[in-house]
């Protein structure tokens, strides 16, 4: 995801990015639909030399992924203006439009300052805290969502092809919450506004229930993690400008992120099943975290922006060269934060 966020980020200005990483996403959540049925149809292939069972899902799926990759490194463009499906004016046109949306045309190289830029402010520690807490359910469910459904009275096939309507209606949700975000060109206040699912889906699943009711549980739970974790790498690409800078945010967001991946392989244990109580209950925690750090970052970017907005940023301006001022990215006064 950092490679594709930052990708598309050099093709779409601000107000079209959330849309964009939000329908790639909206693929990854559909994987976990169409997963349930490809395990089911994997796991049915008869034996074939050391090949059998469940490790069909495992060879089929990284022969496919291996495939796409390579006809990727060969189809994708690195930016607009190297993009051969585009003419001469409209590559010329797509590299001013993304330079206007940043206020800069500068062409960053591998700085020191930028990594610092990237990672050392505010605002990007508390997206990456957020995106922790959100890959971390979202992996955790991925994971264990058979299993889940299978503690809850499904068996069997039965629980593969059960865990693909939730996923489904997660793409929906994931897709149509990133259409708005970019039509208001809002980002946090849209990720406070589904995360709470997930703590209602989560506290559902900690108290005795029908089966029902738990089943529906995780249609909750997986509406808010699958849709803030996209939103969270497109905002935190959003409010950071100059190429080298979001090359860096996003795979710093990405990374760090991507530990709660670690957490989530030790929140579902078999000792803890048929409830899955500490399991429920850390993924509850996780979400009202993921929750807070939103909601301070909303603060601090909306704090910057009554700065900017009241001129006490404008020092960063005085005594820069035209060069040095084409550098500053997102902290050049001009620059306006989403929120």
């Amino acid at each position: 995801m950092p490679g594709i966020s930052y990708t598309l980020s050099c093709f779409y200005r601000r107000r079209e990015l959330v849309t964009r990483i939000g329908l790639c996403a909206s693929v990854a959540s559909l994987s976990g639909a169409f997963g349930g049925l490809l395990a089911t149809a994997f796991t049915t292939i008869p034996p074939w030399g050391p090949i059998n069972t469940w490790r069909n899902i495992f060879f089929f799926e990284g022969v496919i992924s291996i495939i796409l990759g390579v006809i990727a490194f060969f189809v994708l463009p690195s930016s607009p203006a190297t993009a051969s499906f585009l003419t001469a004016k409209e590559r010329e046109l797509a590299v001013k439009r993304i330079a206007d949306d940043l206020k800069t045309q500068h062409i960053e190289t591998l700085k020191k300052k930028y990594i610092k830029r990237a990672i050392w402010n505010p605002n990007a520690v508390l997206v990456a805290i957020a995106s922790l807490c959100s890959l971390m359910s979202m992996n955790s469910m991925a994971l264990f969502v058979p299993s889940l459904l299978n503690s809850i009275g499904y068996s069997g096939i039965n629980s593969q092809l059960l865990s693909v309507p939730p996923y489904a209606w997660a793409a929906i949700v994931c897709v149509a919450a990133s259409m708005v975000s970019d039509r208001t060109h809002r980002r946090g206040q849209w990720i406070l506004a589904v995360m709470p699912f997930s703590v209602v889906g989560f506290a559902i699943l900690l108290v005795p229930a029908r089966v029902g009711v738990h089943y529906f549980a995780l249609f909750l739970c997986l509406t808010g993690v699958f849709t803030a974790s996209p939103m969270l790498l497109a905002w935190v690409v959003d409010n950071s400008a100059g190429h080298m800078t979001r090359a860096i945010v996003a795979g710093f967001t990405v990374g760090f992120g991507s530990t709660g991946g670690i957490i989530a392989a030790w929140t579902y244990l078999l000792a803890d099943a048929p409830g899955y109580t500490k399991g429920h209950a850390v993924n509850l925690g996780f979400s009202c975290l993921c929750i807070v750090a939103v909601g301070l970052a909303i603060y601090y970017l909306n704090h910057e922006n009554k700065l900017k907005r009241a001129g006490k940023r404008d020092y960063r301006l005085a005594g820069k060269s035209e060069s040095e001022i084409q550098d500053l990215g997102h902290e050049h006064p001009e620059f306006k934060f989403s929120l």
